[in-house]
């Protein structure tokens, strides 16, 4: 065919060029117009071509009616570019390709043929086998304007298709055309309306494109009175867009074929095989309804399945009422809920069935591969026919969504799944597991990026520094301290978190290590005489006195800001209890002298820092 076509075109582009040079008043002249899908490699020098890094991409949410008439709204939503006075649209739905294509202030004049009958010709040609070449092999899509001469003018006479049905294949292309001004040999606006199947596959000339998969795209005009002008760009198939929260899984694309009646209700059983972790959460089938017969209902059901065969247990069920599915062949949306929790490799049935006898709706199917099942539990298989497309069939084509962010579901709100509170320990029914302030997940989120297990959501007190993780970080409604929840000594001064009066800054105040002082000399006071070494408790009594009368002229010292007083004082006292040898402590080892070692070590060191 097409080589037919090209052959046709050189002939009449050569009578055009005889007629630039032989042209009466009575001889009209030719336009051919070509609607090609060329790689760019084909196109001539002498094309004007579109701007070829354009690229048609558009999801069709409005099927359009194929009547040559660009209505108000229905290719809203395609990919559009004008260039010159040619407009194209073009936009698919995962089916099917429509394109559009106006032609404003046009003059089509075909060449005479004899017998008064005159031909244009409108082409559109895809490569198939990606050879960059429009070829005998390749689909055509093909429309023949015959025109009449009526006296001293031409007027359209009729619009002939070709059915591409060569090899055994089936018509699979819709096309139509109108044109402002009835008498061609007069200026006019022209309208191409084209809908075609994206995968056909019923013949070798068919498409066989999926989302993603891009084509070149011609369309030109011919005039044997001028060199030919053409507009190239690319066609990328479009895919669906996404539900909420769901993502594509499967696109299934294994329609059944009957070929005899069939006078049992009739379920299509779509048989797939998860490939996400998440909820099934939506599918979506390409639904025709049927032009004849009882209105009814379709019902859906989802099934395990084993060995390509449905199983008997029903995992969800509903329906799709037969007044929302479209007069045109249309994708319908199924939402599943509250889901259907899948992994990787579960095997699934997806079950169809109109809610009629067959007689009464005159349903059939269409597709490749599968099995049609009729009524009873055990589906037995009734027939199918791959390759066969009957009229007035029903295509049930498939999509499944699912939606990964309910792989565990967050039923505290706290931030972790519930899975994830399970392995971690915390409650999943309680934001707060260890009641410090801090959701389980922000105390996770910190862990995370602290690169540690700290702050833990199991203890309310992380770095045990007397702080609620919470306290110290802050939450709704509570001002936090700033400090380090892992951390006791925030800003490295020797002083817990609690009682540093200046966290956030080492050192203290004055008056605090005056306070200090005299609380430690109190506290000296208080030590059993049997924690001391000496040989008495005369002895005992006088040293504990000495130690805590030292400590006391300390905190005067620090109060006459005579630091260095003061540390002399207290580290005398230090060496009483430091456990060094070679001068014998005045207190047994024990937590008492621990403690007191610790706390003189610390104000020593607080005093030196100012």
């Amino acid at each position: 065919m097409v080589r037919a076509v090209a052959q046709r075109l050189d002939a009449l582009t050569s009578k055009g060029s005889q007629m630039r040079t032989q042209r009466t008043s009575h001889v009209p002249n030719l336009t051919v117009m070509t609607l090609l899908l060329l790689s760019a490699s084909t196109l001539g020098p002498s094309l004007v071509c579109m701007a070829q890094e354009f690229t048609f991409t558009a999801w069709s949410e409005v099927t359009p009616v194929i009547d040559g008439r660009i209505d108000s709204g229905e290719w809203d939503d395609a990919a559009q570019h004008t260039q010159g006075n040619v407009t194209v649209w073009v936009k698919n739905d995962g089916v099917r390709l429509f394109i559009a294509v106006l032609v404003r202030d046009a003059t089509f004049r075909p060449a005479h043929e004899g017998g008064g009958q005159f031909t244009g010709i409108i082409d559109f040609n895809g490569d198939n086998d990606t050879d960059l070449r429009a070829e005998p092999g390749d689909d055509v899509w093909f429309i023949g304007l015959s025109t009449r001469f009526v006296g001293d003018y031409y007027v359209a006479h009729d619009l002939v298709r070709r059915q591409d049905s060569g090899d055994g294949g089936t018509t699979d292309i819709q096309v139509a055309y109108q044109h402002s001004n009835p008498i061609v040999e007069e200026r006019g606006d022209y309208t191409f309306e084209f809908q075609g199947l994206l995968d056909s596959a019923d013949d070798a000339h068919d498409f066989s494109l999926m989302s993603g998969d891009s084509i070149g795209f011609r369309f030109s005009t011919i005039d044997g009175r001028f060199p030919p002008a053409s507009a190239f760009a690319q066609i990328t198939v479009a895919a669906p867009p996404e539900p909420e929260g769901c993502i594509l899984d499967q696109e299934l694309d294994s329609e059944i074929d009957v070929d005899q009646p069939l006078w049992l209700p009739v379920r299509q059983a779509q048989v797939f095989t998860v490939g996400m972790n998440g909820n099934l959460c939506a599918f979506e089938v390409f639904l025709l309804k049927p032009d004849r017969g009882v209105p009814r209902d379709v019902t859906w059901e989802v099934r395990p399945a084993q060995g390509g065969t449905p199983g008997d247990v029903i995992l969800a069920a509903g329906a799709v009422r037969y007044d929302d599915i479209p007069v045109g062949p249309s994708w319908i949306r199924i939402d599943i809920e509250p889901g259907l929790r899948v992994q990787p490799g579960d095997q699934l049935a997806i079950v169809l069935r109109p809610t009629a006898f067959e007689s009464e709706v005159s349903t059939s199917w269409w597709g490749r591969t599968g099995d049609v099942y009729a009524g009873g539990s055990a589906f037995f298989k009734v027939a199918t026919d791959p390759w066969v497309l009957r009229e007035g069939g029903v295509d049930w084509m498939f999509r499944t969504y699912v939606d990964p962010r309910v792989i565990s579901p967050d039923t505290d709100s706290d931030g972790l799944t519930d899975a994830d509170e399970i392995a971690l320990g915390t409650d999943p029914n309680k934001p707060d597991t260890d009641g410090d302030g801090l959701l389980d997940g922000t105390e996770v989120e910190m862990a995370i990026a602290n690169g540690t297990n700290c702050p833990d959501p199991l203890s309310p007190d992380s770095d045990g520094d007397g702080l609620t993780d919470g306290a110290e970080v802050g939450y709704e409604g509570v001002e936090g301290t700033g400090t380090d929840p892992c951390n006791p000594d925030t800003d490295g001064d020797g002083l817990n978190d609690l009682v540093d009066p200046t966290p956030l800054q080492p050192g203290a105040p004055p008056a605090f290590l005056e306070e200090m002082a005299r609380v430690l000399g109190a506290a000296v006071d208080g030590i059993d005489l049997g924690q001391f070494t000496g040989p008495n408790d005369n002895a005992n009594k006088g040293r504990r006195n000495s130690m805590a009368n030292r400590i006391r002229n300390a905190a005067n010292a620090i109060a006459g800001d005579d630091y260095e007083t003061a540390i002399d004082l207290l580290s005398g006292v230090l060496a009483k209890v430091d456990g060094n040898p070679a001068e014998p402590d005045w207190m047994a080892e024990g937590a008492d002298q621990e403690a007191l070692r610790n706390e003189l070590a610390l104000l020593i060191a607080l005093l030196l820092l100012e």
